[in-house]
């Protein structure tokens, strides 16, 4: 995103070596430092998660489409009382439609449902943290360090 503002993401295409321009969610006020951009079901996402009541998750239905930033507001009150302050990222769209979000202070994860709008606290055992992963000619090494287990098979979580 832009340095100065919030309305451009820039996009860098490794095999044309071409910069890209997008433009932002109209009416997007929130400070750089206060957004996290992601990929959601295969959806460019921005989530703003700087108000303690609610996150808003804005959704690009169409690449490239600027008037095509769809937002979906969550409102916070029905997080456990002791993490509603803290600030969560979207990591994952699960096929049902909930959203995987991770704790940014800590590594605990929430599993919201939009149907029924309430957020599940996830235990995973064993984990330290989480994060999406697409294939790509970056190895997870590259990206994260040295210090990681990688594993095929999913590991046990428990819903709390």
């Amino acid at each position: 995103m832009g340095c100065k503002n919030n309305e451009n993401i820039y996009s860098f295409n490794s095999f044309t070596e071409e910069v890209k321009s997008l433009s932002t969610p109209r009416g997007l006020q929130t400070p750089l430092l206060g957004l996290t951009l992601g990929e959601l079901g295969n959806y460019l996402c921005l989530s703003d998660d700087s108000n303690n009541q609610y996150m808003d998750i804005w959704w690009m239905k169409e690449y490239g489409i600027a008037e095509s930033w769809t937002k979906q507001r969550i409102l916070k009150d029905s997080i456990q009382a002791d993490i509603r302050g803290d600030k969560f990222i979207p990591i994952l769209l699960w096929k049902d439609g909930e959203i995987l979000m991770q704790r940014d202070l800590g590594t605990q994860l929430v599993s919201y449902n939009p149907k029924e709008n309430n957020f599940t606290k996830v235990k995973v055992y064993g984990g330290t943290g989480a994060t999406s992963y697409t294939p790509s000619f970056y190895s997870l090494k590259t990206v994260i360090g040295e210090c990681f287990q990688v594993s095929y098979a999913f590991p046990k979580i428990e819903l709390v």
